[in-house]
């Protein structure tokens, strides 16, 4: 009887390692590629607050219409490789943002290329 206990619980812990370890983990999804050119050197001062050209990355879509620079509001989440060549290719999810009348992206997720 009791060996018939111990087999079971074997037996449920061996189906649940086998699931758990299935399971794979969910790539995000990356919506769109942009190029970031280098950084945008203005010689004016940013409202605080504010999304700001100034310093931030030039981005741009590659694979929309609009080819036009857009401001980065969050650019710290964007780590680029240590050589500091540009140009750098990217896939990322997004949103569009807007703050002191200013549009820019909200990045939530990205994958350099």
């Amino acid at each position: 009887m009791k060996n018939d206990r111990l087999k079971m619980r074997y037996f449920v812990l061996f189906f649940a390692l086998l699931i758990l370890l299935s399971c794979k983990k969910k790539e995000p999804l990356l919506t769109n590629e942009g190029v970031i050119t280098g950084i945008n050197p203005c010689a004016y001062a940013c409202v605080i607050n504010c999304p700001c050209a100034c310093g931030n990355f030039l981005f741009h879509f590659t694979d929309t219409g609009d080819t036009s620079n857009i401001i980065i509001d969050n650019q710290s989440i964007i780590q680029l490789p240590t050589n500091g060549k540009y140009p750098v290719r990217l896939t990322l999810d997004w949103q569009s943002t807007t703050r002191c009348g200013i549009k820019a992206i909200k990045v939530l997720n990205y994958k350099l290329l």
